[in-house]
């Protein structure tokens, strides 16, 4: 994700590796994000490192507020080609690109950002929930 959508990432890759004890990556380094827009182009900054480090099967969770963020849909293409599994997470329009693209879709149908983002986080919270819950004691 982009901004607040990176924040939530960062925060829920955190929570599912240390509670949920999965392996996680969140691709909102600083230093990574700005050497690939640097050199290749910002619209590449995650589909580079998922072409690098996307396994077949592996889940991709795309947060994307508006649905429209190039570098979030070009993510999901890199995700596809590595054979792996999509989540995704937008807002605003119904029609926005991002949800017609994941293996589970969802869409908050708000108009602000705040909504959008507290709601996607809430979403992956539950998903980490359930995940814990499932598990066997």
């Amino acid at each position: 994700g982009n901004g607040g959508s990176a924040a939530i990432a960062a925060h829920m890759a955190a929570d599912f590796a240390k509670a949920g004890k999965v392996r996680t990556r969140s691709f909102e380094n600083s230093s990574t994000l700005t050497a690939i827009s640097n050199d290749q182009s910002f619209e590449e900054v995650f589909s580079s490192q998922i072409m690098q480090y996307g396994e077949p099967g592996d889940l991709l969770v795309a947060i994307s507020s508006s649905g429209r963020s190039k570098n979030i849909l070009l993510g999901v293409g890199a995700a596809r080609s590595r054979k792996m599994q999509v989540i995704t997470l937008s807002g605003f329009d119904e029609e926005n690109p991002l949800r017609a693209l994941g293996n589970i879709n969802f869409h908050v149908p708000a108009h602000h950002y705040g909504l959008v983002e507290v709601s996607h986080h809430a979403i992956i919270h539950s998903i980490l929930d359930s995940l814990i819950d499932a598990r066997p004691s």
